[in-house]
Formats: C-alpha cells, structure tokens, sequence
C-alpha cells in the first residue's frame, strides 16, 4: 500500500507572510538623494517581489557584495535566506539566516528568522534539531505571529519522531489555541496520525472522519484516504476497499483518487480478491504515475492466480517503464520468478542472472544467483545426457560464484542444499557420497527448522538413490513423524517419501499413516495421486479392502489423469489375488478395463479378472475372459498362457472335449511357444481320458514332432507310450519304450522304458529274454532304486514259475539285504517259504510261512493275491513233517480267518491227505469231497488230485469196482495228464484185481487208452508191461 505523506506540508500562507514583511521593510527611512545601494535593494525585493527566486537570490548576493556597510544589509540577508528557502535550498536558507541572527539579534526580524531556521531542519528532515528549534522559538517568542506555525510543525516533528503523545499534545494545543487558524486543517489531520500513531486507533479514525467531512483543499481527501489506509493497517479489508473507493466517489476531481484505486488494490490483494485486484490495477496504470507501481502489482496479481506467463509478459513490460527506479529491482526478480513457474527456464535464468549484475548487493542478490542456478538444475533434470552435462557445467560455476560473493548469506545454507541436488544430478558414486555428507553437515549445522526439514528429506533421497534405504527411511522418520505431529513444521512431500520407503521396508500401517496424513492436511497437495497411491497398496497389504476401495475410487475419480493410477490399481489387484482374496482381486481388475485394450494395462487386468474368476471357480466367466484375452491381445506376450487357460476353465467345469479341443487350438496356435507345449499334452490327456486313444495318438504325435527337440522329451515319450498301454496298444507303446532307451539311454526313466520292455516279453511269454533285462536292471546301479527293486522281485516270480527253488531262495535273500523296507517283502516272504517247501526245508518253510500267517492282519499281506494259498503251503509244509495236528489248527485258524475264501479248496485237499495218512479214511474222503465240490475248486488241478485221492482209498479199502469208476472219473473229466495217466493205470489195476474175464478186457482197454493219450508218461511204460502179462483177449 502507497500512502499520502503529509509530514511536510505546504505552506500556504508562506507568501503573504513575506510580502508583509518586505512591506514593512520598505516603509524603514531611506535618504532621499539618489543611492545605488538602495537601487540595488530594490532591485532585488522587485524581483523577490515577483517570485523570481534564483534571480532574486543572485540579485541579493551583489547586494551585499558591493554595499556591505549599506543600511538595508540586514534586510538584505535575511531577504536572501528567504530566497533560497524558496529555492529549496534549506541548508543554505538555514545558513544565511543563522548569520543574519548572529549578526542582528536585536532586529524585529529576529523571530521571523528563528522560524525559518526551525522549518529548514524540518525540511532538511534533521528532525532532532528541528524539534528544539522550534521549541526554543515558541518558547523566546510566545507572542510572535509564527507561533501559530511553530506549534504544528513541532507536534508534526513530534509525530514523525515516534514521539506521538507529545505530538498529540502540541497539535492539540494548535487546535485549541487557533482552532480556526491558518494551519487549524492540517494541525486536525496531524492529530488524527499522531493519535493512530499512539495506538488509539478508534480515536484516530474518528478524527480523520472528521477531518474527511471537509474539502480537498482542507485535506478532506486526504483524510478519507486515511480513513482506509487505517482500516487496511487493521487487515479490515474489504472495509478498507469501501472506504477508497469512498475517495473517487467523494471527491471525484481528488488528486488522491489514482492513489486510491491502487490502494483498493492492494486492500483486494490481501483479501485474496484477485480478480477485483487485477480491475483495480488496470485501472491505476492508467495514470502515469502509478504505471510502474500498478503495473507490478498487476504482474504479482496474476502471479497469484498462477497465471505465471500472464504476469511474465506484464513485468516485462513494466520492466522496461521502470527503469532504474527503487522498484525495478522487484520487479525484475518477480519477472524471473513467474518465468520459472512458467516452465521459462532459460528466460528465468537470464533474469536471474540480471538481478545479480545490475543490483549485486541488492536485498534479491543471493536469491536471484540461487534461483538462477536452480533454473539450471532444471534444465539439467530434464536434458538428455550429452545437453546435461552443459548444463551441470554452468551449474557448477554459478555454485562457485555464490560461494565467493555471497558466502555469508542468509539463504547460504539453502544453497549448500543446492550443491547437494547437483551432486546428485552428477550422480557419480563419489558425488552421491559427498551429497550425502553435505545433506548431513546440514542438518547438524542450521538452527532453522524448514531448512533442517529440506536437509532431511535429501539426505534420505540420496540414500536411496545409492541403494541404502534402510539409511533413507531412518533419515526420513523423524521428520515424517514432526509433521504428522504438527503438518507445519516440515515438508509434506516428506510424508509421501516416508510412505513409500515404509512399504519397501514391509511396514505398510506405517506408509498408511503417513500417506492419510498428507491427505488430511494437503486438500490441494501436488502428490495427493501418490498419496493415494499408498493408501491404496498399503490398505491392500494389511488386507484392509475397505480402504483399498476408498482409495481405488478417490484415484479414479479425482486423478483419473495421473500416470499412476493404472500403475496402483494393477499393484493392488495383483496384491489382492496374491492374497486370495479373489473377490477383491476381481474388483480391482476390472476397473482397468473400461478404457479399453489400447490402454497398457488392459491385458495385465484382462489376465488377472479372468485368473480371479478362475480361482472363484466360475469357470465359465473365467474361460470367457480367457477368450477375450486372445480376441484383443493375440500378439501379447501372455495370449499363449491365455489360450491354454481357455482349456483349462473348461476342464475344470467338466467339459472335457472342448477342453482338449480348446487346447489343442491353443497348442497349433502358440507353438513352439512353452505353453503351446504343455496345452498339446493336456489336449492328448484329456483325449485319453476320453477313451480317444486314436486321437491321444493323434496329438502326442503332433507335440512330439513339434518338440523333439525339448529337455522332456524322453518324458513326452514315456507318457505317450503308457497312455498306448492302458489301452492294451502293447506293440505300439513298446515301439515308444524302445525309442527311450535308443534315443535318450542316460535318461532317469531309460531304466523304467528298458522295465516295461521286459514286461511286455514277459506278458507275451518271451521269459529268458525278460528275465535277461530284468537282470541286466538289477545290476545296473545306475537304474532307479525302484527300477531294481520291481525287477529283482519280477526275476523271483519268473524262477518260482519255472521251479526255479534254488534261484528263488538267491533272489529272497539279495532282496531282503538291498530293499528291506521294500512292499514286496511279504511277498517275497512267500516265495521265500514257497521255495523252502520245494526244496524240502519244511521246518524252515514252516516258520517263514508262519510269520506271514501271524501278519495277515496287516493290509500287505491280508489282502495279497496269495494269501489264501499261504495257508495251504504252510498245511502243506507241516503235512510233510507229519505235523497232523498243526494241519488242523492252520485249517481251522483259515476259516476263522475268512470262512468262505475261495481257495479253501486247496487247504481241504492237503487236510484230505492228512487225515488218509492217518488212516481217517471217512475224514479223508470228506475233506476231497469238499474240494470236488467247491465252486471255485471243482475242476481245477487240486480237484482232479483230491479225485485221485478218493479212488486211492476206495482201492486201498479194496472197494476196486468203486475204486475203478473213481479213477475213470479223474480221467473222463479232468484235463490234467499228471493225474489221468496214473488214475488210468490205477483203473487198470482194479480191472485186474475184480479178475473176471470182462474186466480183464477193461484193464485191456485202459492200458491201452493210456498208450494212446500219455504215451510220453512213466506209467505208459508200465502200462505196457501189464499188457504184455495180459496177453491177447482171445
């Protein structure tokens, strides 16, 4: 604001004064003869006369030169005192009438003269001095016409010496004294400002209303303006702006008025009323000389409304105007500073930079030389490399520059803030490193806590730069802290660092808390998007979706321009799903999709709703998803993924064919792409499980041609060829395992390929070969343990089919040292005992089958497939030791067991047996009869044997007719040689011994019926001889 001075009011009664006076001189006696002095003297008055005070001056300075002993010398020099006080020359005024005091005191012009002195001081601003002029003038001339003068100029002096109450008190007394005096107006202003001045401002602004009731020639003006420059001291400013328009209004011809409308807009300015500020502005710059003054105001107004090129072009202009007047030196430096708002780095800088040169010790020096050289700065952050190092070059001179001239600063602590943002832009490790030091010694260094808060927040900065955010994060917490505690006492921006290095560090509740309180405190903050950023990923951390939502929204809705919110919303989703929050996680998904699959984030969003839907087992949703993926995305990087989860969600709703046709398109798609591999497999699988083997067949053919060349593919092969083998495609899959061993023979399943070869010579009766490759496993050591393992115990099963016993009971004992935990070892066991019994261990056999026995509780041996001959064997082994009453027990310890097992049939044969070695032939007889008449024994080998053995007791109870039909049983309906040819003979033998001659010819003809049929067997040999002793039947 620009106030009207009137601590040096005009005189307005100074003329007449002094054309009294001269009056009065001329009226002195003079002679009456002609004098040249006295031409000259009255030469000088006419011209003094007609206020030509330079003439006049030099008119009474001859004067006293050539007629120095003249009369009128008194006259003279006070006349040329009076002169230059016109002239404006009060030193030399105050000087001349000094002289003529001294050299005249007892002149009746003395008090006059006393006064001007008094009033020189005052003007010369020596207000000390004036002060005691003017008292000493009131007090040695009481009565003098001046008093009147005298008084207002000393309460005035008063007033402009802070000294308000006695400038109350001597403009009081003017007022009461003269109160309709010469100076009475202005002594009534004069109060009113000494009274504002003494802090009574009430009283004041009573008394300038007053004052303002009168005319611009009685100040009245002047007084409104005061009215409104007091109201604007108290900051009521729109009362204020009332009160200067009330200038224009009231005193529209007012040479205040101009004065008025810029202090309305100033009174505006300070209302944060812009736009009114800006009309008002305009308007003062109308008047020539408020043009600089409105126009920098103009300037700064539109700066306010961050309007920085608007306020750029007008201090240019007013710049120019402005010349090398006191303000040009703002106005220059507040152009720089929009030019830098304004993005005009290269113009701020040269602005800057002229600050400093024209005005190097000006108060905006320091500030203009740090500004310039943070436009550098810049400039530099936003360069490409080869251009920054120009500009870290020129940074680096003007920090040299400051460090020399302006090294006692007050801003130098900013500036070493500064050197550490160059170091950083270097960003060499050794620069990093000093930078970090400097940011350091900083904060150790300065008392004042917004540069402390800056040090702060780069120090953590630079920390992170360097990969230390451990270091950044201690750095940054005290002061995120502070202002969380109290927002004002540090950078906000420090909230958003301490928010994001809290997340690194897995502190998410923590950058919670910083980020909500940058929000609460900064409505209008520049990185409110990070803020939410925050909010949002460390919500989604501590699984708070409510407020990971609120977030989400608040992105969308206010920062929907921001580069960071599909960044976030991406971040949080995929936090979601990693937290299995799979509802949450589709949420988030899908709000990146509306803007479409140009946006970069729609596929990530795309994959991630569909993986979510996935996981929420809407399979349908998701397999749908997964199609669109592949409609708009087919060139992205994850459209192979997509393709085969087409056919996985619909695997997993059971639609298994257009499962595997969906993986088979994906698989002819995407190939040779990793996935096109594994949706081929799965399209082949699926097939197979479908029972379409000739299609399984199909694709395997297809992958397998495709990725022959693939790390799996001895896998790939192996798969393929057991899918042929459940389907009983034995030749073709063996084709497969043959190719394993050829083609991959250090494989880990080249041992299990060369197995299932020897199974298959196995199952198609080729034994020496397989049990040769059975073998060779065996012995390589580095065949899978389980490979070995199989093929030992399959090499035990070929020997005990073949009888093997010896090579059975070498095999047990090797298996039980190399795979004692093994699943087989009951069944080994068996083989153990079973050989044991063959080669005529009994007791040994007997006590290996009976531990087996003892354990058929346990599901390995209970539900084997030769538990039930285990209790025949172990009968058998305790009948050959004649142990027939541990037969019984074992007999009936099986039916305990399970009462109607169906190979009980071969436990009642050896009981039969054991009973007719006891000669309990009716017992005997019963046990075979059970044997015969079992449903899953009646016509095996064993019954055939129990038949035998019921025709034996009926021989050896010489029951021959009987006996005879019982061994023609064994014969006529049993298919077994080793039990018809005996039962034959023994038919033979009964015809003979019945001795008539028809059963003679019956034994005939059995004997001869055994040639016939058992030629090779020992009893047709013995046949044979008995046909001999029978002779021909005639």
């Amino acid at each position: 604001m620009f106030r009207l001075n009137p601590s040096k009011p005009a005189n307005p009664f100074f003329f007449t004064v002094l054309i009294g006076l001269t009056a009065a001189a001329l009226l002195r006696p003079c002679p009456a003869q002609a004098d040249a002095g006295l031409d000259a003297y009255n030469f000088a008055r006419g011209l003094y006369k007609a206020e030509r005070w330079l003439q006049a001056e030099e008119a009474f300075r001859q004067f006293q030169a050539k007629f120095p002993k003249h009369e009128q010398i008194p006259f003279g020099k006070l006349y040329l005192g009076l002169s230059q006080i016109q002239l404006e020359k009060h030193s030399a005024g105050r000087d001349t009438l000094e002289v003529f005091i001294k050299d005249y005191p007892e002149n009746t012009d003395v008090a006059h003269a006393r006064y001007r002195v008094a009033e020189c001081s005052y003007y010369l601003d020596e207000l000390e001095r004036a002060e005691n002029d003017f008292t000493n003038c009131l007090k040695d001339f009481p009565k003098d016409p001046f008093r009147e003068f005298a008084l207002f100029y000393l309460g005035d002096t008063q007033r402009r010496l802070g000294k308000s109450e006695k400038a109350v008190a001597s403009l009081q007394d003017s007022i009461n004294l003269f109160p309709q005096g010469r100076m009475a107006v202005e002594a009534r202003f004069g109060l009113a400002q000494a009274t504002e001045a003494a802090g009574d401002s009430e009283k004041a602004l009573l008394l300038y209303r007053e004052a303002a009731k009168s005319s611009p020639e009685n100040r009245g003006d002047a007084a409104q303006l005061a009215i409104a420059n007091l109201l604007f001291s108290q900051r009521k400013f729109q009362q204020a702006v009332d009160e200067y328009e009330a200038v224009g209004t009231r005193f529209p011809k007012s040479r205040l008025r101009s004065l008025a409308t810029l202090n309305a807009g100033f009174a505006h300015y300070q209302n944060n009323d812009f736009s009114n500020a800006l009309a008002k502005f305009n308007e003062a710059e109308t008047n020539q000389k408020q043009t600089v003054t409105a126009g920098y105001w103009k300037g700064l107004t539109l700066k306010a409304l961050r309007d920085y090129s608007g306020a750029a072009e007008v201090l240019i202009n007013v710049a120019e105007k402005a010349g090398d007047q006191a303000i040009a030196e703002s106005v220059v430096y507040q152009l720089a500073d929009c030019q830098f708002r304004s993005g005009q780095l290269t113009q701020a800088e040269a602005s800057f930079l002229k600050v400093t040169q024209k005005w190097p010790m000006g108060r905006f020096a320091d500030h203009s030389l740090y500004f310039a050289t943070e436009c550098v700065l810049e400039s530099a952050r936003e360069a490409e490399p080869a251009i920054r190092t120009a500009h870290l070059k020129e940074a680096e001179l003007l920090l040299s520059k400051f460090d020399r001239e302006y090294s006692t600063s007050t801003i130098r602590m900013s500036h070493k803030l500064q050197e550490g943002q160059f170091l950083m832009l270097r960003a060499t490790p050794d620069d990093m490193k000093r930078a970090a030091e400097i940011y350091d010694a900083v904060l150790k260094t300065t008392q004042r806590p917004q540069t402390q808060a800056e040090a702060r927040y780069q120090l953590a900065r630079v920390r992170q730069e360097q990969g230390n955010s451990q270091g950044a994060l201690e750095a940054i917490a005290p002061l995120a802290e502070a202002v969380i505690a109290d927002p004002k006492t540090g950078l906000p921006e420090s909230l958003i660092l301490h928010a994001f290095l809290s997340l690194e560090a897995a502190q998410p509740i923590v950058a919670l808390k910083s980020a909500e309180s940058y929000l609460q405190h900064n409505e209008k903050g520049p990185l409110r998007d990070q803020a939410w950023s925050h909010v949002a990923i460390a919500a989604a951390k501590t699984r708070d979706w409510t407020i990971a939502d609120k977030a989400v929204s608040s992105l969308l809705s206010d920062h929907s321009e921001s580069q960071i919110v599909s960044r976030t919303i991406l971040n949080v989703a995929e936090t979601a799903y990693d937290a299995k929050h799979w509802q949450a996680a589709g949420r988030f998904f899908g709000t990146l999709l509306p803007p479409g699959p140009e946006s970069p984030f729609h596929a990530a969003a795309l994959s991630g709703l569909a993986w979510s839907k996935l996981q929420q087992m809407d399979y349908a949703t998701a397999a749908e998803r997964f199609q669109q993926f592949l409609k708009e995305h087919a060139e992205h990087k994850l459209a192979a993924e997509a393709g085969f989860m087409v056919g996985d969600a619909l695997q997993r709703s059971t639609k298994l064919a257009e499962a595997a046709a969906a993986f088979e398109t994906s698989f002819k798609t995407f190939a040779p792409h990793e996935q096109a591999f594994l949706a081929g497999l799965q399209a082949a699988r699926l097939q197979a499980e479908l029972k379409q083997t000739d299609e399984a067949n199909r694709i395997y053919a297809a992958v397998e041609g495709q990725f022959a060349k693939r790390p799996e593919h001895d896998q790939l092969l192996n798969e393929w060829a057991l899918v042929l083998y459940e389907a009983e495609r034995y030749t073709e899959a063996d084709a497969l395992f043959q190719r394993i061993t050829n083609e991959h023979p250090d494989s880990s399943i080249a041992d299990n390929a060369q197995f299932s070869l020897a199974e298959s010579d196995l199952v198609n009766g080729k034994l020496q070969l397989a049990r040769t490759s059975f073998a060779a496993l065996t012995a390589d050591e580095a065949a899978d343990a389980t490979v070995r393992e199989d093929s030992l115990f399959r090499i035990m099963g070929i020997d005990a089919d073949a009888q093997k016993w010896t090579d059975v009971m070498a095999s047990a004992d090797k298996f039980a040292k190399q795979f004692p935990d093994s699943e087989y070892a009951p069944d080994v066991q068996f083989h153990l005992g079973n050989g044991q019994l063959n080669l005529g261990r009994f007791l040994d056999a007997e006590k290996t089958l009976s531990r087996l026995v003892d354990g058929v509780a346990k599901p390995s041996i209970g539900q084997s497939d030769w538990v039930g001959h285990l209790w025949a064997l172990l009968a058998e082994c305790q009948v050959r030791q004649k142990k027939y009453a541990a037969v019984m027990t074992t007999a009936e310890k099986a039916r305990a067991w399970k009462a109607d097992s169906p190979t009980h049939y071969m436990l009642d044969e050896v009981v039969g047996r054991a009973w007719k070695s006891q000669a309990k032939f009716t017992e005997a007889t019963a046990a075979f009869k059970r044997v015969i008449q079992s449903e899953t024994g009646s016509r095996t080998e064993t019954a055939a044997k129990a038949q035998l053995m019921i025709a034996e007791i009926l021989f050896l109870q010489k029951k021959y007719p009987e006996a005879r039909d019982a061994y023609l049983t064994v014969h006529f309906l049993y298919k077994f040689p080793e039990w018809q040819a005996p039962a034959l003979f023994q038919a033979g033998q009964c015809e003979e011994l019945i001795g008539s001659k028809e059963s003679r010819d019956g034994a005939r003809k059995w004997y001869q019926t055994l040639q016939t049929e058992f030629g090779d067997s020992d009893f047709a040999t013995r046949a044979a001889d008995r046909l001999n002793i029978l002779g021909d039947s005639s």
